[in-house]
């Protein structure tokens, strides 16, 4: 549609303008499957990505984001869906993961800052499970990232000593995981 075009191409004014009419979906998919907000995130059209979801009638959804370049400016795109007042942000996608803990599994450094103002919005909630409960503390510290895991524990309601589905905690990972620099964070 006129919508995946301009959504694939950073086609703003385009998309905003067809948005304008009742007789557009945004939630069409292409042949690939792919609606004009997992296009717009997937290429880096934030604008167009905000325009989508501020439309009111695109499905938000954390798998609507999910595409293969989640480690890639994958921040961005849990941003631009915490940004609708429509979405909680504590919900699990299809694999049982949540906005968060999808945040901290990326371990790009550029990510702190978008954790930060995850961190910020009310509605999340950082202890929050996943379906391993496994909280995004945990999460940050599997993949050892430590910029993640000195956000998370700053944040006054993440309890490091909080177990997973094993009873297992954040230390016992870095332990385990040999995940030393983490390990001195923790203790």
């Amino acid at each position: 549609t006129g919508l995946h075009v301009g959504a694939r191409h950073g086609k703003s004014t385009l998309v905003k303008a067809l948005l304008e009419s009742e007789h557009v979906s945004p939630n069409m998919e292409d042949a690939s499957g792919q609606t004009p907000l997992s296009i717009a995130l997937s290429q880096g059209f934030h604008d167009i990505a905000l325009a989508l979801i501020y439309d009111g009638r695109t499905d938000l959804d954390l798998d609507t984001i999910r595409t293969p370049q989640d480690a890639k400016g994958g921040e961005l795109r849990l941003l631009a869906l915490l940004s609708s007042d429509d979405v909680d942000p504590n919900q699990w996608d299809n694999d049982g993961k949540t906005c968060l803990s999808l945040a901290v599994r990326g371990g790009h450094a550029h990510i702190c800052s978008a954790i930060t103002t995850i961190l910020q919005d009310p509605r999340v909630d950082p202890m929050a499970l996943d379906n391993k409960k496994q909280t995004a503390l945990y999460c940050a510290v599997s993949v050892n990232f430590l910029g993640a895991v000195k956000v998370l524990l700053r944040d006054g309601r993440v309890d490091p000593n909080a177990q997973d589905e094993m009873g297992n905690t954040a230390t016992h990972r870095a332990v385990t995981r040999r995940h030393k620099h983490v390990l001195e964070m923790l203790l």
